[in-house]
């Protein structure tokens, strides 16, 4: 086994920047791959080992390595959320989460309508800040990796695109059923009498979704790449 030269390392970079790979660790695991391969053959095999690598990892190829990849990374990350949320209701945690839901329950029918709708901005606000915070973590360390790999395309870790993407659809549903059709004066759901119901709904929906998620986040970037 020898070390690739700096103009062989060159040629390996241009060859993997030009399949426009979005996700940072499959970047990662294939230039690992292109180099433990090819530092197992001569300098005179080099240029045709380098052909082989490239008919294997087409950009078709490594799109549906991507795809793969983030199917499973969506998930893992699900499932572990799910048990967060289980963890929320199992002893001795039952009782506060149980204390708190019937709390908010009962003293949310008693709000006025626009102090619900302002909660749930507050909540809508803390996840957005969550979401940057989590955007702001992995961009920090997809720099590294960038200028250590000599890759200028866009790069995001599929593990915080996935918290993201989790944090996001509750936010994007609200959006959807009540802020966009009340903003083109369809139908004002905030002035019917199920308004109460629904944004009760969408208050404890996000707030145990964003907390389980969270926490996924957290045990999950332990052992993650980024």
């Amino acid at each position: 086994m020898r070390k690739l030269d700096e103009k062989e390392l060159e040629l390996v970079q241009q060859a993997i920047s030009l399949k426009n790979i979005g996700l940072v660790e499959l970047l990662a695991e294939i230039y690992d791959h292109y180099l433990s391969h090819l530092e197992q053959a001569s300098p005179d095999d080099f240029n045709q080992e380098l052909n082989t690598l490239e008919e294997k990892f087409t950009l078709k190829y490594c799109k549906k390595l991507e795809q793969d990849l983030m199917q499973i990374s969506n998930k893992e990350i699900f499932q572990l959320t799910c048990s967060q949320i289980v963890q929320l209701f199992t002893w001795p945690k039952a009782i506060v989460t149980t204390v708190l839901l019937i709390s908010v329950a009962a003293i949310w029918p008693s709000l006025p309508k626009n102090v619900q709708f302002i909660l749930l901005m507050i909540l809508l606000t803390n996840a957005a800040i969550s979401i940057g915070r989590i955007w702001w973590h992995s961009h920090k360390k997809i720099k590294f990796f960038k200028s250590f790999y000599k890759y200028d395309g866009f790069l995001i870790s599929k593990h915080s695109s996935s918290v993201m993407l989790q944090i996001h659809v509750p936010f994007s549903t609200f959006n959807l059923f009540v802020t966009l059709p009340k903003v083109l004066e369809i139908y004002n759901v905030v002035d019917t009498p199920y308004f109460m119901l629904v944004s009760l709904f969408f208050f404890l929906m996000w707030t145990l979704i964003t907390i389980s998620t969270l926490k996924a986040w957290k045990i999950i970037s332990k052992t993650a790449l980024i």
